[in-house]
Parts: C-alpha cells; structure tokens; sequence
C-alpha cells in the first residue's frame, strides 16, 4: 500500500508539473484576459506615473530575490488602494492640546530612560545600531486617537473608525526607516506626529525625508 501511495504522488506531481506553463505564457495569458500594467483603473497624474515608474526599476535593480519581492509587494500595494485625497498627503501642525499632552509623556519617559522598553521585531523596517526606545501611552493613546479622527474625517472626507494608536517611538543616533506602506486593513488614513527632538547640531536637523 505505501509503494501505491508514493507512486500516486508522483504520478500527480509529474501530472502538475506538466501542466504549468512558463512565465512567458502565463504572462501572455494574463494580458489577454485584458490586464494591463500599470493598472489604468484610477486617474493618475503624470507626476504619480513617473514616480512610480522609477521606483518600479529601483526594486528590479534589487539584488536579492526576498528584498526584491518584499519591496514588490509593497509597491503593487500603493498601486492597487484607492485614493482618498487629491494629493496623499499633506504636513500640518499638530494641535496644541494634543501636542502638549504628548510631550509631557516623552518627557516623562525620558527621565526614566534606562527602564523604557526597546521596541522589538522592527529590524525588518528600521535600521540602526539600537532598537528605538519606546512610550508606552495606556489610556492616553485612545485619548490621542479620538481628538485626532476629527481631523483625519475632516482631511479625508470619510467617516473613519479608530484603530490602532501605539504610543510614541524614540528613534536613536543612526536610525533609519526603510520605504514602506502600513497595512491596508488598519492604517489606510493615519498620521505621524513630531513630538520632540535633540540634535546633536540643530544647524544640521533630521527632518522626515
């Protein structure tokens, strides 16, 4: 009985591998079921089309095929949501009430810097020789995300359902965050405010690139 069983499996894999087809054909036949690519389906800028297209052949220019695939991914993502607003995004001053009650919790947490947590499983988005240190905000973290869904509503133009509001990232000496886009089921309008800063030469500051 094993001897039938293995040879059934084999049978079936030498039946499924003769039935693929080559990337060639399989890009043919997707063609020809009327896809295209870029996809067509929004009213894109030129702008946006040629962005896109020189970020397409930065991720083709990728060496390695799990670093390649990850980035594609990510970007086949930013083709394919939908847009909420005409420009994507858009810089403005955080509220001073908001603002205030978040500094004073960094502040707070940076008095006690040696017993903040570090922030783990992020290697795969932030680069450095330290995880960031982070604030935890409890229940001013829903207080925060409340009085800000007023804006994003307002910005948006939809009616928006809070989330996820994680507390407040302290990014070290050498941090860096690779391109990225957050995940569409729960971060599709959000916001990343500027809280507090200390550079070690404010003639040379760290914007958000």
């Amino acid at each position: 009985m094993k001897m039938i069983i293995l040879l059934l499996i084999a049978l079936l894999q030498q039946q499924c591998v003769g039935e693929r087809v080559s990337e060639n054909e399989r890009v043919r036949l997707w063609h020809e079921n009327g896809n295209v690519w870029p996809p067509n389906w929004q009213d894109d800028t030129p702008e946006y089309r040629e962005a896109m297209a020189k970020r397409e052949a930065e991720i083709m220019s990728i060496p390695g095929a799990d670093e390649r695939w990850e980035n594609w991914m990510q970007f086949v993502q930013g083709y394919m949501l939908p847009r909420f607003t005409e420009q994507g995004f858009d810089v403005v001053r955080v509220p001073p009430s908001i603002h205030a009650k978040l500094k004073k919790a960094v502040d707070e947490g940076i008095a006690n810097w040696d017993n903040l947590r570090e922030e783990q499983q992020v290697a795969d988005s932030i680069y450095g020789p330290y995880n960031p240190k982070f604030v935890d905000l409890g229940p001013l973290a829903q207080e925060v995300i409340k009085e800000m869904r007023v804006l994003h509503e307002q910005w948006s133009g939809l009616q928006l359902r809070a989330t996820s509001a994680y507390g407040v990232r302290l990014y070290r000496n050498g941090s860096s965050m690779v391109m990225h886009n957050d995940k569409p089921q729960t971060h599709v309008i959000s916001s990343i405010m500027h809280i507090a800063h200390e550079y070690d030469n404010d003639s040379e500051p760290w914007p958000i690139e």
